[in-house]
């Protein structure tokens, strides 16, 4: 990995900005990728619950950060 490319944001962790800064060709593929993180309920209550500390304090350090106002609002 590459010191100058890395994800953006804490939740619904985003790599397509940092590689487009670094001019890094990106190819679009038919690949799928399926999250089963979130299947079992009591666990993806915990992993809400978790998520949600880390979107607040997020925000209160960049309430700017346009990039996960979506993500709070459920868009």
């Amino acid at each position: 990995m590459r010191e100058d490319v890395r994800r953006t944001y804490a939740v619904h962790e985003q790599i397509l900005p940092a590689l487009r800064r670094a001019n890094v060709p990106v190819r679009w593929t038919d690949v799928n990728v399926r999250d089963t993180g979130y299947t079992d309920p009591a666990l993806r209550e915990r992993k809400l619950q978790r998520d949600w500390k880390i979107l607040d304090a997020e925000l209160a350090e960049r309430p700017e950060n346009s990039g996960q106002w979506p993500v709070v609002s459920g868009q």
